[in-house]
C-alpha cells in the first residue's frame, strides 16, 4: 500500500479489492434435488442444490465481462452473472447470452470447485440474425418493465460565455455542469466520454488547431433523453514550437500511432473504512490524465468511487475491443496496493480497487481473487490487446512483483531506431518500487513527480532534442530521481513483458 510522507517509517503490508458474486438456489432440470433458497444480508445470493443422495458437491462461479449476462445451465435459463452454484458433480452445458454481445457457450466437467469467467464479444453492427432466430426473438415472451420515463433533456451549462472566442493558447480547459431529472448516464466531448462528478460538474482539456475549432457537448441521461451542445472556440495562429522544431527526418518517417488510449485510475478514498486514505494518489491520477491528454490520448478517467473493480475490468474491455495493432495503451493506477507471500517463498501482488472489501492485514489469496487485481492477472490483460504498443505505470505499494526479468538499457534514438520499436510488439511496465510499500509523497508522489518532470516538463528530450522519448528512456529516468528523491528507499523497478523487444513511444511536446 501506499504511505503518506508523514508516515514514511511505518509501511503497512497491505492491499485489496472485491469481487460481487450474486448467488441463488435452484434446481436445474436434470438434478432431482430439493431447493434451498437463502437471501444474505450483504445482498449476496446463493445458488445451491442440496443432495438428499449424500454425494459431494461441488462450487461453480460465474463471472463475465460485462456482468449482467443470463446464464442458462443445460439449456436453462437460471440466473445473471455474476453468480455462484453448487451443484453435483458431472458434465454441465453453460451458456451466457447479453444484447449486444455474442453468445459464449462451454461445456465443463465438475469434478472440483471451479471459476469460469467470460469475456463476451460485441455483436457485429447492422448483423442480420438469421431467419429462425428472429422468429425466436420475436415470439419470446419476455416481461416488461414500464417506467414513467422523464421526457425532459438534460441540461448542458458552461461555466463560461466561450462560444466564439479566441484564444492563443494550444490547449483549451472547458468546464460546465450537466443537469438532468433522471441523472446523467454519459458525457461525450468530440465523441469521447469525459467524466463527471457527483453533481454533474465536469472539467475537461481540448487540444486546438490554428483557426476555427468546434467543440461539441452531448450529454445522455438514465431515462436515455440526450442533449447536443456546440460551440466554437478560434485559436490564433501561433510560433514555431518546440515539436515543430524536431528533427525532420524523424517526425516524417516515424510510423505513428493510429489512436492512444489512455486508462488513468486514481484512489484517495476507499469504501471501506479500516483501508488508509491517501493524500495525492487522485491528484497524481488527475495530472497524468491532463499530460497524456495533452499528448493525444483519448482518456478515459475513473477516481475514488467510480474506481470499482468491475468499473475499471469493464473500461478496460472497452479499450480492448476498440483498439487496433497500429494503436498504442497506457493504463496508469495510483492507490493501494498489496503484496501476500504463498508457502513462504512466492510473492503475488495485487491492485486495490475502490470497493475491495478486504483487510489489508488478512492474507487470505481467495479473498484477494476475488475483490482485488492481481498483477499476473493484469500481465495477461495486457498479452491479449490488441493494441501493439502497451504501457503500465502503477504508482502503488508491491506493483514491483509484476516484475519477470530485466531489460536492455540502450538509449539510442535515430529514426530508423524508432521505424525499428514501432514495427514490434511491446509490453512495458514501470512501477514505483520493488516488493516494498511506497511514498504518497506531499503534492506528488517522488515516482509520478518525475514522470510529469520527464514527459510533460520535457526532462526526457534535453539530450538530444529530437521530440521523442522511449518507454525504457523514462523509466531509466523516473529511476534515477525516485532513488535520489528517497534515498534508494524506493527501487522503481522495469520491464517488457514482450518477446519482440519493441517499445512505447512519447512524443514530447
Amino acid at each position: 500500500m501506499k504511505t503518506d510522507s508523514s508516515k514514511s517509517e511505518y509501511f503497512k503490508n497491505n492491499w485489496e479489492k472485491p469481487f460481487v458474486i450474486f448467488t441463488l438456489l435452484l434446481i436445474l432440470p436434470h438434478h432431482a434435488f430439493p431447493l434451498d433458497i437463502e437471501k444474505k444480508q450483504n445482498a449476496t445470493t446463493n445458488s445451491s442444490l442440496k443432495s438428499d443422495s449424500g454425494l459431494p458437491e461441488v462450487e461453480l462461479s460465474i463471472s463475465s465481462i460485462p456482468d449482467g449476462a443470463s446464464i442458462f445451465i443445460d439449456g436453462v435459463k437460471t440466473a445473471t452473472s455474476p453468480f455462484k452454484f453448487i451443484l453435483k458433480p458431472g458434465m454441465v452445458s453453460i451458456r451466457l447470452e447479453k444484447n449486444g454481445y455474442q453468445m459464449s457457450e462451454q461445456k465443463i466437467n465438475l469434478s472440483r470447485n471451479q471459476r469460469l469467467h467470460l469475456e463476451l464479444q460485441p455483436e457485429a453492427k447492422n448483423k442480420i440474425k438469421p431467419e429462425a432466430e428472429q422468429k425466436t426473438v420475436t415470439t419470446a415472451k419476455e416481461p416488461v418493465l414500464r417506467t414513467n420515463k422523464p421526457k425532459i433533456p438534460p441540461k448542458i451549462i458552461l461555466a463560461d460565455s466561450i462560444n466564439e472566442s479566441t484564444v492563443n493558447q494550444k490547449l483549451f480547459v472547458l468546464k460546465g455542469k450537466t443537469v438532468g431529472d433522471s441523472g446523467i448516464s454519459v458525457l461525450e466531448i468530440n465523441g469521447q466520454r469525459s467524466s463527471i462528478d457527483s453533481t454533474g460538474r465536469f472539467q475537461a482539456t481540448v487540444q486546438l488547431n490554428d483557426g476555427k475549432n468546434v467543440i461539441e457537448i452531448s450529454a445522455l441521461d438514465n431515462a436515455g433523453n440526450k442533449s447536443v451542445k456546440s460551440i466554437v472556440i478560434h485559436r490564433q495562429a501561433s510560433q514555431p514550437s518546440h515539436e515543430e522544431n524536431i528533427t525532420p527526418g524523424i517526425k516524417e518517417l516515424t510510423n505513428w500511432y493510429k489512436t492512444q488510449y489512455a486508462l488513468i485510475i486514481g484512489i484517495d478514498k476507499y469504501k471501506r473504512s479500516d483501508i488508509d486514505q491517501l493524500k495525492n494518489a487522485t491528484n497524481d491520477a488527475k495530472s497524468v490524465a491532463e499530460m497524456m491528454k495533452a499528448q493525444g490520448f483519448i482518456v478515459t478517467e475513473l477516481y475514488n468511487s467510480n474506481a470499482t473493480r468491475q468499473n475499471i475490468l469493464n473500461e478496460y474491455s472497452v479499450i480492448h475491443g476498440k483498439s487496433k495493432e497500429s494503436d498504442s495503451f497506457l493504463f496508469y493506477f495510483a492507490g493501494h496496493g498489496q503484496g501476500i507471500t504463498i508457502n513462504n517463498q512466492e510473492k503475488l501482488g495485487y491492485l486495490i480497487p475502490y470497493d475491495a472489501d478486504i483487510s489489508l492485514n488478512d492474507m487470505n489469496l481467495i479473498q484477494y481473487d476475488n475483490s482485488a487485481i492481481n498483477l499476473n492477472q493484469l500481465d495477461y490483460y495486457a498479452k491479449n490487446m490488441k493494441a501493439k504498443h502497451v504501457a503500465l505505470l502503477l504508482d502503488s505499494c508491491f506493483s514491483g512483483l509484476a516484475m519477470k526479468r530485466s531489460v536492455s538499457t540502450a538509449t539510442k534514438s535515430d529514426h530508423i531506431y524508432y521505424e525499428d520499436l514501432l514495427s514490434r510488439k511491446a509490453i512495458n511496465i514501470l512501477t514505483a518500487g520493488d516488493n516494498q510499500p511506497v511514498s504518497d509523497g506531499t503534492e506528488h508522489s517522488p515516482f509520478t513527480q518525475a514522470i510529469i518532470d520527464g514527459i510533460g516538463k520535457k526532462g526526457l528530450d534535453l539530450h538530444d532534442r529530437n521530440g521523442y522519448a522511449t518507454f525504457n528512456q523514462l523509466a531509466i529516468y523516473v529511476k534515477e530521481k525516485v532513488e535520489k528523491a528517497t534515498s534508494r528507499r524506493q527501487r522503481p523497478q522495469f520491464d517488457n513483458l514482450s518477446n519482440e523487444d519493441g517499445d512505447f513511444l512519447f512524443r514530447i511536446r
